[in-house]
């Protein structure tokens, strides 16, 4: 159901609330794990490469918004040539940028791409009339 209003809320004019539609998807979404160790986001725990630092000796505004941080933020809302010229983009915001990622290059096509494409292109046939 949260797909399904994500969709109508764009098609309003409205921005996604579900992080893996948003074009800046992980940033500033975080997960503290049971050491207090901070990942951009749940699906990263234990994920060393993407650790910005732990709350027991920093606190969290200053782990975010650090310049490591920010390079990490910054790379995982990176969106790749096919997404940019996808009419659709403002409805998934290039997918969740995790699942991108463990294919080894965030960068890369989203795996639902295709029936995410088809899925907006349905929803927005179906609804533009009765919001016009």
């Amino acid at each position: 159901m949260r797909l399904f209003k994500d969709i109508i809320r764009v098609l309003l004019g409205g921005y996604p609330l579900d992080c893996t539609f948003k074009t800046d998807g992980c940033r500033y979404i975080t997960a503290i794990d049971e050491n207090g160790d901070v990942y951009i986001c749940s699906r990263f725990l234990k994920e060393k490469r993407v650790h910005l630092g732990n709350i027991l000796e920093r606190n969290l505004y200053d782990i975010v918004y650090d310049s490591v941080s920010q390079d990490i933020y910054n790379q995982m809302s990176e969106i790749n040539e096919k997404c940019q010229n996808c009419k659709w983009l403002k409805f998934c915001g290039s997918g969740c940028a995790y699942q991108r990622w463990i294919t080894g290059d965030v960068k890369s096509e989203y795996y639902a791409c295709k029936m995410r494409r088809e899925l907006f292109e349905y929803v927005a046939e179906k609804v533009k009339p009765h919001i016009s």
